[in-house]
């Protein structure tokens, strides 16, 4: 397979374009969909598929739990980081964190 971005070229053009449903094969899989459920039915999706983890971006009023990297103040903030804090110790620091955290359930 050779390997390519996802986020740009035809995959990009075609979610651009108003795609439904836009996927993209390269290092990683890339699924994207347009205005489909809500939240948890994308974190119950990714769990149906096998998916250990999830990184959501936004969603900072949710209830999940949140590592943030911002100077902002949500509920459930577990952790804040700076980017230039950022290196390969924080990151097994914050993977180790995670792992030990209790498995976020869906509803479906």
């Amino acid at each position: 397979m050779v390997d390519h971005p996802v986020d740009r070229g035809d995959t990009k053009r075609h979610f651009d374009a108003g795609a439904d449903v836009v996927i993209g094969l390269g290092e990683a899989r890339l699924l994207v969909r347009r205005d489909r459920g809500d939240l948890e039915s994308a974190l119950a999706e990714l769990e149906r598929e096998g998916m250990d983890y999830a990184v959501v971006e936004g969603f900072k009023n949710s209830s999940l739990f949140k590592i943030v990297m911002a100077d902002i103040e949500v509920p459930n903030m577990v952790r804040r980081v700076r980017l230039p804090e950022v290196d390969e110790d924080l990151v097994a620091e914050l993977a180790e964190m995670v792992r030990g955290m209790e498995d976020y359930k869906t509803a479906g």
